[in-house]
């Protein structure tokens, strides 16, 4: 709130008076939206009161037997204690600055009273986990790895929260009165309490297999269960193969290849599961209070339901792809790891709003959809020393990745929209891409206008955007793809250096290619502080071709944006 104001208030407004050291408000213009952010700050210094404990730990047993068996059990838990006393302060006197004719003035709000708050919270997490390993190395080159096992996690959750003020006195500035009982039971009183709970169990086994280090096959097989969803659907079966070749192993590969110091080429295939997209016990009804009815001379209260569950909610399914090739050369100083994956999401857990009682809108949390990711992983990494008491190591990463949307319900003309239309899921493009109109420039005169499709109220200097479907006028028909917000592109670097035992680490990572979504350009419908990129707002014909006029409704025309890696502006509209 404070960074939103900072952003909002218009730079000439004075923060403190002086001598008095009373805040500035707004201008009259902005006040009813914007505060002084300084002030905000300084009321809200100091007013709560945060403590904690936790206790994390593990304590595990091992036993081997036969020679080549061992046998572990471990149990963790993490125990979590917090609570928290707030206070909300009497506002100070402010400073109504004078305009035009209109006296400077101070400003007292006596309709706030002081108020304290109370929370407390406790998560609990409790796991156990049991294996037994067999690793045996057998005669002619082969070894085998076995293990097999068990787990448990439990979490749960409460927390206790009231909140009281004060209608007759005012509580002091003191931290030590900051408890709900400091304030009569008569008092406004709003309180709350919630708890979780949720378990999951897995049981599992993994051989892997190796013939004189350069022939590898392993193999992975879970059968795992969530509370998250119904009992019929609760358990799923996951499991992945992979392959693996030490080519630089063959002797035929040190004749070929004689400055390739390792090699090996990979390949796997997998079946995940993830229940972590939904939360505990959506299967379930749960319902809301607060709703009335009448009824002849009476009124009755009635309940609704909170969500529309769907009782076959299910595991969301991850089948992926992996090849890969690891190389390492100039004595192993420069390491080369390639890795191309297709991996397939089925049964994608999402919500969507569904129609209901009384004109109200329902979440529906569902199965939904299929979705493809498929791309590039490189990294390169280069180590050496150059002396005794020197040495570095640099390491840089770069990754391609497409996500399409391969369907989602059962027609091509389902849409899930997101955060006010601005984002739009559907067959065929990638997930949540930007949708609205495309700039294509801005309307320089009337003649202008006459040559090109507008809206029935455009003006010249407002923006012309593209006619996407060609008839001749601009209309909400002709909103489309913008791009989308996640990056196709991301690179990183690394570089460490060591001289006789001192380290330093440099490291930077940056994404190309996706649109942002400028929120603060949001409309709004009041004057605020604009960006600087409106001093070069369209003035007469020639003088913009990307910034529009600058009017109150041309502002709010071009409230939303994108900005392409290039800072090209894109309004959405």
């Amino acid at each position: 709130m404070g960074l939103n104001s900072g952003i909002n208030a218009v730079p000439i407004a004075p923060v403190q008076q002086p001598g008095t050291g009373l805040y500035y408000t707004m201008p009259s213009f902005q006040r009813a939206q914007v505060g002084n952010p300084v002030y905000a700050i300084e009321r809200g210094r100091g007013n709560s009161v945060n403590g904690g404990y936790r206790l994390n730990g593990n304590v595990f047993g091992e036993v081997r037997f036969l020679k080549d068996f061992v046998f572990r059990s471990t149990f963790y838990t993490d125990l979590g204690f917090n609570n928290s006393r707030t206070y909300s302060p009497l506002p100070y006197t402010v400073v109504n600055l004078g305009e035009g004719t209109n006296a400077t003035t101070t400003f007292f709000d006596n309709t706030v009273r002081t108020s304290v708050s109370q929370s407390a919270n406790e998560y609990r997490t409790f796991q156990q986990d049991h294996t037994l390993t067999y690793d045996k190395e057998l005669k002619g080159g082969h070894r085998l790895n076995v293990v097999a096992g068990f787990t448990t996690v439990e979490l749960s959750s409460t927390l206790l929260s009231g909140s009281r003020t004060d209608t007759t006195l005012n509580v002091p500035y003191n931290s030590n009165l900051w408890y709900l009982n400091i304030i009569n039971a008569n008092n406004p009183l709003s309180n709350g309490g919630s708890g979780s709970l949720e378990t999951q169990t897995g049981a599992f086994a993994r051989a892997s297999y190796a013939y004189k280090g350069k022939y590898l096959v392993n193999a992975t097989v879970r059968r795992d269960g969530s509370s998250r969803f119904a009992p019929q659907n609760r358990w799923g079966t996951f499991g992945s193969p992979g392959l693996g070749w030490v080519a630089s192993e063959e002797n035929f590969f040190k004749d070929l290849a004689s400055g390739i110091d390792f090699m090996k080429l990979r390949a796997s295939f997998g079946k995940l599961g993830n229940q972590n997209s939904v939360q505990p016990n959506l299967y379930q009804q749960t319902l809301n209070s607060g709703i009335t009815a009448v009824f002849g001379d009476n009124i009755y209260p009635a309940v609704t339901a909170a969500y529309r569950p769907d009782p076959n909610l299910h595991w969301e399914t991850v089948r992926g792809v992996d090849i890969g090739l690891e190389l390492r050369t100039f004595t192993n100083r420069l390491n080369i790891d390639i890795g191309v994956y297709n991996k397939t999401t089925d049964g994608l857990l999402t919500s969507f709003t569904l129609p209901g009682a009384a004109g109200t809108q329902q979440a529906y949390f569902t199965n939904l959809g299929k979705l493809t990711n498929k791309g590039i992983e490189v990294g390169l990494g280069w180590r050496d020393h150059i002396g005794q008491d020197f040495s570095y190591n640099i390491n840089t990463n770069f990754s391609y990745n497409k996500n399409v949307v391969n369907s989602i319900g059962n027609t091509t003309a389902f849409q899930l929209l997101g955060n006010g239309g601005i984002n739009v899921t559907e067959t065929g493009q990638s997930v949540g891409y930007f949708y609205g109109y495309k700039q294509v420039g801005i309307y320089q005169s009337t003649a202008d206008l006459d040559k090109q499709p507008h809206f029935s109220n455009s003006l010249p200097g407002d923006i012309a955007y593209a006619d996407v479907d060609h008839n001749g006028v601009i209309t909400t028909a002709d909103r489309t793809y913008l791009g989308t917000p996640f990056p196709p592109y991301n690179y990183g670097l690394s570089i460490a250096l060591n001289y006789k035992g001192f380290d330093a680490l440099l490291s930077g990572q940056g994404v190309a290619g996706n649109k942002i979504w400028l929120q603060r350009r949001t409309a709004n419908f009041a004057v605020l502080n604009y960006e600087s990129n409106r001093l070069n707002a369209w003035t007469a014909p020639g003088t913009s071709n990307v910034e529009p006029i600058w009017t109150t409704l041309a502002a709010t025309i071009t409230c939303l944006a994108l900005i392409t890696g290039a800072g090209r502006l894109l309004p959405l509209a």
